[in-house]
């Protein structure tokens, strides 16, 4: 249970100040202001996850492709959503 802890841990702190800098969100020191919200977003996306029996989601360092291409607010992730169920449905017609 604690290598689990540990390495969900590393992995999305390390993403974080990766897609962090990235955006240009750290301070002078390199760090990230009020990171505990995006810890806790991710924390609760996980614990949810579990609750209902799917795989764990969380912060993806693809997130900096995003990120590059000017994504840098939740809206990207709002829009990218519906976009893709649409494509999923017309896979399905396809099948």
């Amino acid at each position: 249970m604690l290598t689990i802890f540990v390495m969900a841990f590393v992995d999305t702190m390390g993403t974080l100040i990766g897609v962090s800098a990235r955006a240009g969100f750290l301070d002078k020191d390199g760090n990230l202001p009020q990171i505990e919200r995006p810890m806790m977003a991710d924390a609760l996306a996980t614990t949810f996850a579990a609750v209902v029996g799917t795989t764990t989601s969380g912060a993806y360092i693809e997130s900096a492709t995003g990120v590059e291409a000017g994504g840098r607010t939740g809206l990207t992730a709002v829009i990218t959503a519906p976009v893709s169920y649409t494509h999923l449905d017309v896979y399905k017609r396809q099948t």
